[in-house]
């Protein structure tokens, strides 16, 4: 019997004892992966606003009126937690490169497909870029300014009328990009993705790299956003603001950790880029000068499109924002 009990205790203080030495080896490791230079840079959340009530969308947000007479329109949205100068600056600045971007843009992508038939994993990769260019005058004067609302997380919303410039003079001007970078790769059931979104300007008389104006880097469900304003780099906090939209049978709330403006953004190239890819595209099948260690059967999807835009209004749809756009012939 005393044997059977010593040999019970051995039993029961080595598995102690292995549990105990998992636990230290586990900590070890969570004490090196959550030590604070590793994620000082990225630790960018803040309070601010997190006591401020539900801001209400203005409905000309949802439905803006329909111009006529050959006029565009566009809608601007500042970050949160600028001085009232800033803020409307940034939003007319946003209205000029989206209506601009809508009236007439140049969609071109292009999608790499790997699949991994050398592992066991059966990994499915997909590497997709794309870029929607236009042109804008450096200065406007043909437009106005038709709503404006300033919420009290210090965003600024503009609604901006833009008459045609018939001048055919292409020296004074801008080029915008809106770039989409994706890379996701499916293993099973499992997936996982990072997006990097980018907004760029530059000026035509101007031979240096094109200028960062604003970016989203999502990771997961990590989301990051970085910019410049008065040609200062920032990085935008990680904020807790919440909005209502009030329609006549029932109320709707949402969450946005960076602000409306990162929403519309995103929610404009996707848009786009959806249109984009109902049209022809090229699909080549490449070469073994373009294999990868482990990646087999690659193809590529190539398309060119140029396309114009009226904004409808915006929607929410699976808990995401979502801008409505009605394509029309390119003038």
């Amino acid at each position: 019997m005393y044997k059977s009990l010593f040999f019970l205790t051995s039993i029961l203080f080595s598995i102690s004892s292995s549990a105990q030495l998992d636990k230290e080896r586990f900590q070890e490791i969570f004490d090196d992966e959550t030590k604070e230079e590793k994620y000082i840079s990225r630790d960018n959340h803040s309070t601010e606003y997190s006591h401020t009530k539900a801001q209400e969308l203005p409905n000309w947000f949802f439905h803006p009126p329909t111009p006529g007479n050959g006029e565009f329109i566009g809608l601007g949205i500042s970050d949160p937690g600028l001085d009232s100068t800033d803020a409307i600056n940034m939003a007319i600045n946003r209205a000029q490169i989206m209506a601009y971007m809508l009236k007439k843009s140049t969609t071109q992508f292009m999608v790499d497909y790997f699949i991994n038939e050398v592992t066991d994993a059966h990994e499915v990769v997909y590497e997709h870029f794309a870029r929607v260019i236009t042109k804008m005058p450096a200065s406007v004067n043909n437009c106005e300014l038709i709503e404006s609302y300033t919420n009290e997380f210090d965003e600024t919303f503009a609604l901006v009328k833009f008459i045609p410039d018939n001048s055919k003079s292409t020296m004074n001007h801008n080029m915008v990009f809106m770039e989409l970078f994706k890379n996701e790769m499916q293993a099973g059931a499992r997936g996982q993705y990072e997006s990097v979104y980018e907004l760029l300007v530059k000026d035509n008389r101007e031979k240096d790299e094109v200028p960062l104006m604003y970016r989203v880097i999502e990771y997961g469900t990590r989301n990051d956003v970085e910019g410049t304003i008065n040609n200062e780099n920032y990085s935008l906090p990680i904020y807790s603001l919440r909005y209502t939209y009030i329609l006549p049978d029932t109320v709707i709330n949402k969450q946005f950790s960076h602000g409306i403006w990162k929403e519309v953004f995103k929610a404009t190239i996707t848009q786009i880029l959806n249109k984009a890819r109902k049209k022809p595209e090229t699909i080549k099948d490449m070469g073994d000068n373009y294999q990868v260690e482990s990646s087999e059967k690659l193809t590529r999807g190539i398309s060119s499109n140029q396309m114009s835009f009226i904004w409808v209004g915006m929607g929410l749809q699976y808990d995401q924002l979502m801008i409505r756009l009605k394509e029309i012939p390119v003038e």
